[in-house]
């Protein structure tokens, strides 16, 4: 394998050193993990709408409709928006557009935190510790992207808490549980697996490059 074929490690990112090499490869990828993706989006989609079900039949206390604001405004277009985007002809804009989606719903989260009363808190602020593993392991998001989606769901969180929205006792334990989650999920394979694929993939993405 020549160099431009080899995937070159840098801090943050494994890319193919020919940018024709890299373009080949995302395009495979992409088509492959087209099925995993659109999984998961149902299942975010069941969820979301699970949670409402939830939040209006078990969750103790009076309920305000501005949580279903940011779940029905918010939340539930993002998800069928990104589920419209695996479709074939619109793939190559999936990418770009969960990385801006993923934050946005997160930020959905923290705000029904917000809106949730002290009895319904501690039960709500545990929806962040999925959308974590989510973002890390569900979405297909490339791994700087996922550390940065949790990095604003934590600074939205804890922004939250210093403006006194959420009480202190809840906010301190659910960050140091977000922090766990992190160290988590950004220590095991969402860090590992796109070096392992892109490593697995050179051979082929090679002898391509070799036939044209």
């Amino acid at each position: 394998m020549d160099d431009v074929g080899r995937p070159r490690l840098s801090r943050f990112k494994l890319r193919f050193e020919g940018p024709d090499l890299e373009q080949q490869f995302l395009l495979a990828y992409r088509a492959a993990a087209r099925p995993w993706i659109r999984m998961s989006l149902v299942v975010a989609l069941s969820t979301v709408l699970g949670f409402t079900v939830i939040d209006h039949w078990l969750l103790v206390g009076p309920r305000l409709a501005r949580p279903d604001i940011w779940r029905f405004g918010l939340q539930l277009p993002l998800v069928l928006i990104m589920m419209l985007l695996t479709a074939p002809r619109y793939l190559s804009w999936y990418q770009p557009a969960i990385q801006a989606a993923a934050p946005l719903f997160g930020v959905g989260t923290v705000l029904m935190a917000v809106e949730a009363t002290p009895a319904q808190l501690p039960l709500v602020a545990a929806r962040l510790l999925l959308a974590a593993f989510y973002f890390y392991f569900m979405l297909g998001l490339t791994f700087s992207a996922a550390v940065r989606t949790n990095l604003l769901l934590i600074a939205a969180y804890a922004t939250a808490a210093l403006a006194g929205a959420i009480a202190a006792p809840v906010a301190i334990y659910s960050l140091f549980v977000l922090v766990c989650a992190n160290l988590i999920g950004g220590a095991g394979p969402s860090w590992s697996a796109p070096i392992v694929r892109r490593l697995r993939a050179a051979p082929a993405v090679c002898y391509g490059r070799s036939r044209t």
